[in-house]
């Protein structure tokens, strides 16, 4: 149904995964205290199996036998941690954080799967957060100076970490870099713990992790680790009574959603659903039928041109940053246009078959690798854009360029021109870069123009120009 959410999709299991030493518990107990939830502790379940594995051994005195038993152990004491996760979040009150966090190695591809089923069997979802040491030295020196403290590993000589140094160069080895497929229904943070990071950077990408249902994998330090963001894939659903208001059996597990734009329930009519998290909107609120259309060299109405920050006529904030707006952020941008009515948040071009889905970028980003190549213009852009999410399609315009308008009229023709965009990429011949032949012109201004850029063209005359010429004059 399009207006309810399942309380299943509350359920958050982070899993850490990572080698000894590479800071898989600080990062836990962070994440802990953000989320407000409990740590379940891998090492802490295996001490009370070794505890056995001992009185074993001094019957047998085999090594083999031991190793066989310490993977033995291991098994059990996953399974055991994965049963306590699972119980853990059946006690939370729904009105809490339903979320638990897993301390442990990862590493073996049979726990993946493991852990896989048990947040499948209860609908949760899965976050791995994966701690590497790139640095090597570091590592090591942290290693050593865990062994002083006598933290480094578990005080039974029955322990599955490696005692040494050399040990975990050879597990390194043997093990590789543990990159196993970790299905579509995961999403993994990577942080390279060597490397400084600020744990409120850290703990905001797990937050988008946990938000959206799509599969995201990404590396805290390879770029603005704040500053990542996500297009909304919206699908229409018409159902004119979806408000809960079906069996009583049915309504006690789910519950009637709101418009994120005018705050209304959506109880009937048409809505908006993003597949990717628990955004929903009435259809009006989504498209904004009667919003204005920008003209050429306009900015959008939540930019400053001067500084290019996002202005807004009244702020909100979101569910990331609790104490207020952030004006910086992409999703207190994102909300604040919501609830202004500023753009609308998908568009529909009838020079396009499929729809754009609005997407606002973090100013902390811009000047970096948040800039984009507008399909459109050709031109270089930031803050924001519209997006075609329709397998191998890929459409990125700006705003301006997604909201001008489907028609204009030109002061060097007489008939209407319409928005168009090229057919097909132009035939292009290495051999002959110099024929003159291929070029293309706006017969506005006389000028040549990219045949790949959009245009605004007469079909029954062939005139073709610029979609910002200065002959534009807006029909």
């Amino acid at each position: 149904m399009a207006a309810v959410a399942s309380q299943k999709e509350k359920l958050v299991i982070i899993a850490m995964k990572g080698h000894t030493c590479t800071g898989k518990t600080r990062i836990a107990n962070v994440l802990a205290q953000k989320f407000e939830c409990r740590v379940i502790d891998l090492d802490d379940v295996y001490d009370c199996f070794s505890d056995h594995m001992i009185i074993q051994q001094q019957q047998q005195q085999q090594q083999r036998q031991l190793q066989q038993q310490i993977v033995q152990c291991l098994d059990r004491s996953f399974e055991s941690v994965c049963r306590i996760a699972v119980k853990q979040l059946e006690l939370i009150p729904v009105s809490k954080n339903k979320t638990t966090i897993i301390d442990s190695l990862l590493l073996l591809q049979s726990h993946m799967e493991r852990l896989l089923v048990i947040s499948k069997s209860i609908g949760a979802r899965l976050v791995i957060v994966e701690c590497r040491a790139r640095e090597k030295y570091e590592w090591e020196q942290r290693f050593i100076r865990a062994q002083k403290r006598g933290t480094s590993s578990s005080t039974s000589y029955c322990s599955y970490k490696p005692s040494t140094w050399k040990d975990i160069q050879l597990e390194t080895t043997r093990l590789g870099k543990y990159e196993y497929d970790t299905s579509e229904d995961v999403s993994k943070l990577v942080v390279d713990t060597t490397k400084h990071f600020k744990d409120s950077r850290l703990c905001y990408a797990v937050e988008l992790l946990c938000k959206y249902k799509m599969n995201l994998s990404m590396d805290l330090q390879a770029g603005a680790g704040d500053s990542y963001q996500v297009v909304h894939k919206l699908t229409l659903s018409n159902d004119e009574n979806d408000g809960g208001s079906g069996s009583s059996s049915s309504s006690s597990s789910r519950v009637v959603v709101s418009c994120r734009a005018c705050l209304k329930s959506i109880s009937s009519g048409p809505s908006y659903n993003c597949s990717h998290c628990d955004l929903s909107l009435h259809k009006l609120c989504a498209e904004l039928p009667d919003k204005k259309q920008l003209l050429p060299h306009q900015n959008p109405p939540f930019v400053d041109p001067n500084s290019h920050k996002f202005i807004f006529p009244e702020t909100h904030r979101c569910k990331f940053h609790p104490e207020g707006f952030d004006s910086t952020c992409h999703d207190c941008a994102f909300e604040s246009n919501l609830r202004c009515a500023l753009v609308p948040t998908v568009v529909y071009l009838e020079c396009h078959q499929h729809p754009l889905f609005f997407c606002m970028i973090s100013t902390r980003n811009l000047g970096h690798n948040s800039h984009f190549q507008c399909h459109a213009c050709g031109n270089v852009g930031g803050e924001a854009f519209y997006a075609c999410q329709a397998p191998n399609c890929g459409l990125i315009l700006h705003v301006n360029c997604a909201l001008l308008p489907p028609t204009r009229e030109d002061i060097h023709h007489r008939h209407h021109l319409s928005l168009t965009p090229p057919p097909l990429p132009p035939p292009h011949d290495d051999d002959d870069d110099d024929d003159d032949s291929d070029e293309y012109y706006c017969n506005s201004c006389e000028e040549t123009r990219n045949p790949r850029h959009w245009i605004y063209y007469c079909e029954k005359c062939e005139f073709a120009s610029h979609l910002y010429c200065d002959g534009f004059s807006p029909s």
